[in-house]
């Protein structure tokens, strides 16, 4: 097994995750993979292009990756269904629970092994930086691989924001109802991740990150050991960043480069209905001490 340690990136959908994963994916030492949780399905089944423009098996990094792992015949919808079986929200409390059958281990465990293995030596990285997500895969990696894990959360108010945004390629936008419901699984899901793994994870809001760039990259440097010395520079004199090769993330890994937005965007006004939604929200982070 090729050494080498994963910064997984935690949270729920529309955090800033792809924009927190291409600032730490330009450091010299690390290869971002974008969400590592979806690419069977989208790069080894489907084939979709990657952020280079290439299609997926055609990409100079990925077609790399996939002339390694495809030595050997693989059943990739097989393989998919028990990334999705361990990992994805169905799956997380057997996960949790460790309630996972052997032989589902047993597969899940080879299949990273082979691809984070694979990437280390061909992204000649010492760190992946994956923006998967979902609490399930931070509870499966850890007991296979040296990870540390950032929990990345957006406030109630940008959340409700960001999911307001049509975006057919990521997640659709949800009814009041459907965000709370998301938020209360998402937030309690981390929440039991973080009991699992206390000393493996750093908690983050993206509010901070867009307010204080610069200290909270001096602190993901601390927690992971990851050099972002380059990085905090190029965010301080708001120069941009190379995307890389993301094969699954959200709209932004279309562009070649991205430079760090310091405004959060705010809305004047939220109906009552909103309003209570958002404390309430505010509320039970509050209770999960997030």
């Amino acid at each position: 097994m090729k050494t080498g340690r994963v910064v997984y990136i935690m949270g729920s959908g529309r955090s800033g995750s792809t924009v927190l994963e291409v600032l730490l994916a330009n450091s010299p030492d690390a290869v971002g993979v974008g969400e590592l949780s979806h690419v069977i399905e989208d790069g080894f089944i489907k084939n979709k292009k990657c952020s280079c423009g290439e299609e997926f098996r055609k990409c100079g990094f990925w077609g790399r990756i996939v002339a390694r792992v495809e030595s050997e015949r693989r059943d990739w919808e097989r393989l998919n269904r028990i990334l999705r079986g361990v990992e994805w929200h169905k799956g997380y409390w057997l996960t949790l629970l460790g309630l996972q059958k052997k032989k589902v281990q047993c597969d899940y465990k080879e299949i990273n092994e082979v691809l984070l293995d694979a990437i280390f030596e061909e992204g000649e990285g010492k760190y992946i930086i994956d923006s998967s997500k979902y609490a399930g895969r931070a509870l499966a990696l850890s007991q296979q691989r040296d990870i540390r894990v950032i929990c990345l959360l957006r406030s109630p108010s940008g959340l409700l924001n960001s999911f307001r945004k049509p975006n057919k390629e990521e997640q659709r936008p949800k009814s009041l109802v459907s965000l709370f419901l998301y938020y209360v699984y998402v937030t309690t899901s981390v929440r039991l991740a973080i009991s699992r793994l206390p000393t493996q994870v750093f908690k983050l809001n993206y509010e901070d990150l867009v307010k204080n760039p610069s200290r909270v990259l001096d602190e993901i440097s601390e927690f992971t050991e990851l050099n972002l010395v380059d990085v905090k520079r190029k965010v301080e004199e708001k120069r941009m960043h190379t995307v890389g090769h993301l094969i699954t993330a959200n709209r932004i890994r279309k562009s070649q480069y991205v430079t760090l937005n310091t405004k959060i965007e705010v809305k004047d006004r939220h109906t009552l209905i909103e309003k209570v939604l958002i404390f309430v929200m505010q509320m039970w982070a509050k209770l999960l001490r997030l």
